[in-house]
């Protein structure tokens, strides 16, 4: 209400006063809704944030066994390389 004044404490008038407490009224009714649209809004985004962080530890775990894998196949490589080296000259290959 732009219009209340010291005035209306003061020296109050019923038609006034009623229209103060209505805005008031109207006010918190206001905030009660918008309040549990807000907390819905905050649980659901709680539950996203947990969500996400779960799967960028399943990401990040997975990114780790690729790179030990690919690790594990280029310290296999040189081995691989000797034995298709010893192949293509039909000898046995020597480990």
């Amino acid at each position: 209400m732009r219009d209340f004044t010291l005035k209306d404490l003061m020296k109050p008038e019923p038609k006034r006063t009623v229209r103060h407490l209505s805005a008031i009224i109207n006010f918190a009714k206001f905030r009660e809704e918008r309040l549990a649209n807000y907390q819905a809004f905050m649980a659901e985004t709680d539950s996203l944030n947990e969500q996400k962080n779960a799967l960028e530890d399943s990401n990040e775990e997975r990114a780790n066994r690729i790179h030990a894998i690919k690790q594990a196949r280029a310290a296999d490589g040189e081995s691989v390389a000797r034995l298709q080296a010893s192949r293509s000259l039909g000898t046995q290959p020597q480990f």
